[in-house]
């Protein structure tokens, strides 16, 4: 994770057990005020043996506290 004053850059790598597949992301966010923009992507590598399918997906937030 790198941090600005306002802007966080993300990366994260997880396997999965039991031959299933790897998923990674990565994020960045910037602050505007009281709010939180983020926007990730997200790849799923499913393993041949699994059955299951590759997952490509690209995520926004807006968020805020109070």
């Amino acid at each position: 994770c790198i941090r600005d004053r306002d802007m966080t850059l993300s990366a994260t790598y997880g396997d999965w057990d039991a031959d299933i597949g790897s998923n990674w992301i990565v994020s960045l966010a910037k602050s505007f005020g009281k709010f939180e923009v983020s926007l990730a992507y997200a790849e799923f590598d499913a393993d041949d043996a699994s059955g299951l399918s590759d997952e490509d997906h690209v995520i926004a937030t807006i968020s805020t506290s109070f």
